[in-house]
C-alpha cells in the first residue's frame, strides 16, 4: 500500500497520539518528535531515545554523519553515537533559561539554527550564539524558513528578513509582511516564492532593486487565500505541495 498507518499502539502505548515532527537518516531509518521521546522506526520495529527534561519534540533535523538535531520546550539539542555504539540524546542548552518553543530547526552548511519565536541559537563549531529580534525588547519572531541555501526570518511588526553575514536584515520591500503571516518559502533558479495566508502568493527576485517582489496574479488566488496556507514544500520535480486548514 502507498499509504500505512501506524496507531499508538504499535509505536508504544506509553507514547502520545502526536507526533510532531519527521525526518530520514541516510541509512533510511525514520525518526519521530513525539513527547520526550524521538521515536525511531527501521521497517519493522520501533525504538525510542529519551529527550530531557519532559516536553513536546516539536522539531528534528538531520546534520552531518547522521547526527539528529532536536527541538522541544526550553530545551535543544542533538542524538549522536555514545561510546557504546548506542544512539544517546545530548543536551546544548542547559546554560539557557526562557527559551521557549524550539520549533523549527535547520541544518545549512556546517551550522544548526535552533529557532524560537523569542530568540534563534546558532550553533557551529561547538558555539552557540544568540540571536534576538530586531527593534524593541518586546519584539518576537513568527516563523522561520530555509530555501536556496538561505535563512529567511519573518519578524511581526517588522517584515522578511534574511540571515546573512552574522546578521538578520531586512529583503527589499519586505516591509509588506510586517502585518501579515509568511508560511513558505521556496526556491527557484533566480527566484523565491512566498507564501502567505492572507494575501496570496508572491515572487521575489533578490537581484532586483525595484519591484523585487512581485504578486502571483492566478486563476485560484482567491481560493488559496480561502484555503489558509499553513505550510509549502518543493517537491523533487519542481512543483509545489501546499497544506491547508
Amino acid at each position: 500500500p502507498y499509504v500505512v498507518n501506524y496507531m499508538p499502539k504499535d509505536y508504544g502505548l506509553s507514547n502520545h497520539v502526536l507526533n510532531w515532527s519527521v525526518i530520514q537518516d541516510d541509512n533510511g531509518f525514520l525518526y519521530f518528535g513525539n513527547n520526550t521521546k524521538v521515536l525511531k522506526y527501521d521497517g519493522q520495529k520501533w525504538n525510542d531515545i529519551r529527550i530531557t527534561p519532559k516536553g513536546f519534540i516539536f522539531s528534528l533535523a538531520k546534520g552531518k554523519n547522521n547526527r539528529i538535531f532536536v527541538g522541544s520546550t526550553n530545551e535543544f539539542g542533538y542524538i549522536d553515537i555514545n561510546k557504546n555504539g548506542q544512539q544517546q540524546y545530548y543536551s546544548l542548552s542547559e546554560k539557557f533559561s526562557n527559551i521557549g518553543e524550539i520549533r523549527r530547526v535547520f541544518y545549512l552548511q556546517g551550522t544548526t539554527y535552533f529557532f524560537s519565536q523569542k530568540q534563534i541559537y546558532i550553533y557551529k563549531n561547538g558555539k552557540i550564539t544568540v540571536l534576538k529580534p530586531l527593534g524593541n525588547k518586546g519584539a518576537t519572531f513568527h516563523l522561520a524558513f530555509t530555501a536556496g541555501g538561505k535563512l529567511f526570518v519573518r519578524q511581526r511588526g517588522l517584515g522578511l528578513l534574511e540571515y546573512k553575514n552574522g546578521q538578520l536584515q531586512l529583503i527589499p520591500h519586505g516591509e509588506m509582511f510586517k502585518d501579515y503571516g509568511v508560511f513558505g518559502i521556496v526556491s527557484f533558479k533566480n527566484k523565491y516564492l512566498i507564501i502567505t495566508q492572507e494575501l496570496g502568493l508572491f515572487e521575489y527576485y533578490p537581484m532586483k532593486k525595484e519591484q523585487a517582489i512581485i504578486p502571483l496574479e492566478t486563476n485560484d488566488k482567491q481560493h488559496l487565500i480561502n484555503s489558509q496556507i499553513f505550510g509549502a514544500l518543493k517537491l523533487h520535480n519542481n512543483e509545489i505541495a501546499l497544506n491547508t486548514d
